[in-house]
C-alpha cells in the first residue's frame, strides 16, 4: 500500500481503492470461479438425472447394491419408493426435513461469511486511508496507559496479532 501511495504521488484514496480492487480479485475471483464450476457440475447432474428417469424408475447401480449388509436394504427401499409405497415415502420424508434444514443452515453460513468478508474489505479501505493516523493514536493511547513499557507492549501485541493471523491463514 505504501509503495502504491508513493507511485501515485500521495493519493491515498486511489491507492486504497487499488488495494481493495486487488483484494476483491484475489478473494472474490476464486469464489466466483468455484460457484461457476459448481453450477456447471450441478447442471450436468441434472441432465444425467433427467436422462436416468426418462424411461421410468431406474435400478440402483450394481456397485451400490453389492455393498455387504447395506446394499440389499437400499435396493428394497429404492424399489418401494419407485412403486410409490406411502409408508416408505413418509419415513423418507422424516429424513429429508433435517437434510433440508442442514442445507438451509449451510446457505445461511455462506451468505453470512460473504457479508463478513465484504464488511472486512470495507473496513480495510478506511484503515488503508488513515491507518498511519490510527497507529499514532494507538501509540499515544498505549503510552499514556503503560508509560515507558508502551513500546514493549505494542511489540508483544503486534507479534501476537501476526501469530493469530498467520495461524488462521495456515489453517485455512
Amino acid at each position: 500500500y505504501l509503495y502504491l501511495v508513493k507511485i501515485l504521488k500521495g493519493r491515498r484514496a486511489l491507492a486504497a481503492l487499488t488495494m481493495m480492487t486487488a483484494l476483491c480479485c484475489f478473494i472474490l475471483l476464486p469464489v466466483v470461479l468455484a460457484a461457476s464450476d459448481f453450477s456447471s457440475v450441478a447442471s450436468g447432474w441434472s441432465i444425467q438425472l433427467h436422462a436416468a428417469f426418462s424411461n421410468g424408475w431406474p435400478a440402483l447401480p450394481k456397485w451400490l447394491v453389492s455393498i455387504p449388509v447395506l446394499g440389499n436394504h437400499l435396493d428394497v427401499i429404492w424399489m418401494k419408493i419407485g412403486a410409490k409405497d406411502m409408508d416408505t415415502i413418509n419415513s423418507f420424508r422424516t429424513y429429508m426435513a433435517p437434510a433440508s434444514q442442514l442445507l438451509l443452515v449451510l446457505v445461511k453460513e455462506i451468505g453470512s461469511g460473504m457479508m463478513l468478508l465484504m464488511m472486512s474489505l470495507f473496513i480495510a479501505f478506511f484503515i488503508y486511508m488513515s491507518g498511519e493516523d490510527l497507529l499514532l493514536w494507538i501509540r499515544g493511547f498505549v503510552e499514556r496507559l503503560a508509560g515507558e513499557r508502551s513500546t514493549e507492549l505494542l511489540a508483544i501485541s503486534c507479534s501476537s496479532t501476526k501469530g493469530v493471523v498467520y495461524g488462521f491463514m495456515g489453517t485455512a
